[in-house]
């Protein structure tokens, strides 16, 4: 592979190629890659001139806070994904985005802000350690404009298990016995492990 720059008037130039077919791509950040075929022939120059789309951005903000208190979150992880991700989007889709997460987390006041996200439809999702999940949001992010995505998450309830460990025959305590706790395969789908 070879690479080139443009100068400040766009243009750029590949000097001494072999002979032969090649394939070309143009990108830079900001703007949708473009690709094509060119053959370069003997003696010849074969002019390439691309013309590139550039991204529309716009942002996702809000709050995470306690269901329950409607106090803020601190540290809870907003995380947005592409609705149909990347395999299912055309090159050049202006909607696409790619099939990566976009994250931030909340800082003290439950505040979060997901800036120069690529205009399309995404899924929202918050997470924080001590409370379930919350259900996907549907949040379409378009050019130049803020969209402001709430987060209300439920916080995991508590419980506590003991016991005690004997001797079958003589009811002596047995100390040191390993005793081991898991998920019942029943209950594991709830999204609370």
């Amino acid at each position: 592979a070879r690479y080139a720059f443009t100068d400040d008037s766009g243009g750029y130039v590949f000097e001494e190629m072999p002979v032969g077919d090649y394939f070309v791509c143009c990108g830079k950040p900001g703007y949708f890659m473009q690709d094509a075929e060119a053959t370069v022939v003997e003696d010849g120059v074969t002019v390439l001139d691309f013309a590139l789309n550039s991204k529309v951005f716009g942002s996702v903000s809000g709050f995470v806070t306690d269901a329950i208190t409607g106090e803020p979150i601190a540290g809870a992880r907003v995380g947005l994904r592409p609705v149909g991700g990347a395999a299912e989007r055309s090159p050049g889709d202006p909607g696409g985005g790619g099939g990566y997460w976009l994250h931030a987390m909340t800082g003290s006041d439950g505040s979060y802000l997901i800036e120069r996200i690529p205009a399309g439809e995404y899924q929202a999702g918050a997470t924080s350690h001590g409370y379930y999940p919350s259900e996907p949001t549907t949040v379409t992010v378009v050019d130049g404009e803020p969209a402001e995505v709430d987060f209300a998450l439920e916080p995991l309830a508590f419980g506590r298990v003991e016991g005690m460990v004997a001797d079958a025959v003589t009811g002596e305590p047995l100390a040191g016995t390993h005793v081991a706790l898991w998920r019942s395969v029943m209950d594991a789908g709830d999204g609370a492990g």
